[in-house]
């Protein structure tokens, strides 16, 4: 299962109705994926807290009878003959419980997270921080545009070149901006496949590896120089490669599988 229907099975499980097949793959699924667990602690963390602070409790037949009749009468207030000091509302009900809701989403709302056991300044901790950014909307776009010219314009103002704007197969162009990395400039661009994103990014791979305070294993240099491509895949939910073209290292991530964002690589 993707990311995306291990989501729609965690409600399920949330309230005990999936099978023990389904449990085991979201097991082993949100063993390998901290974008899910996430997703599942929040939605168990949420409904414990609801279930805490309102506990079950026996009403009356006849209160039961009158909150049914003004449900089906889009009634407003409930008066409990038996209680006639006190009025049974349903913003007494309603309230708290968005209070509630808005307390525990604030509190604890998921976030994408994939955390490298890297240095600040190693291009794969980088490119990693940017995608999380980008995932949970935190990423201001300072050019959005849809159209190839204008965006490699505003790059030509900020680094004084030329950049080729890549044309990802089946994919809309959404926009870019411009980042210092530890006295690196690294272009960024935003593309859009149906509803998945897709980060790429780009830097003069010469200026990398003479003088940069950015920097890679020498193991993945060495095989970018040997082979052209290197896929770094530390997350069963998320991909990540690395394409020498000429003078340039882009890389390429989304929360795909590696042989569909490939895919969507021009031959």
């Amino acid at each position: 299962m993707n990311c995306k229907e291990i989501v729609e099975l965690i409600s399920s499980a949330v309230d005990n109705q999936i099978d023990e097949k389904q449990k085991l793959i979201l097991t082993e699924h949100l063993a390998v994926c901290p974008k899910c667990k996430k997703e599942y602690e929040f939605e168990l963390t949420t409904k414990r807290l609801i279930s805490s602070f309102y506990p079950s409790f026996e009403v009356s037949e006849e209160l039961r009878e009158k909150i049914s009749y003004c449900i089906r009468r889009n009634c407003d207030v409930v008066n409990t003959q038996s209680t006639p000091k006190k009025r049974f509302t349903y913003w007494y009900l309603i309230v708290p419980v968005i209070l509630l809701i808005i307390i525990v989403i604030i509190s604890f709302r998921t976030r994408h997270n994939h955390p490298i056991e890297l240095a600040e300044n190693n291009l794969i901790k980088v490119i990693y921080k940017h995608f999380d950014e980008i995932l949970d909307g935190d990423r201001e776009i300072a050019v959005k545009t849809s159209d190839p010219n204008i965006l490699q314009a505003s790059f030509k103002r900020h680094i004084g070149i030329d950049i080729e704007i890549p044309h990802l197969q089946n994919c809309a162009l959404i926009g870019g901006w411009v980042s210092g990395e530890f006295g690196q400039k690294l272009i960024h661009m935003l593309y859009k496949d149906e509803d998945k994103i897709i980060y790429y990014s780009q830097l003069n791979f010469n200026d990398f590896v003479n003088g940069s305070q950015l920097y890679l294993d020498a193991d993945i240099i060495k095989k970018l120089k040997e082979t052209g491509i290197y896929i770094h895949k530390e997350f069963e939910c998320c991909s990540v490669v690395f394409r020498l073209c000429e003078n340039q290292l882009c890389i390429i991530a989304a929360e795909m599988d590696t042989n569909t964002l490939l895919s969507h690589l021009k031959k």
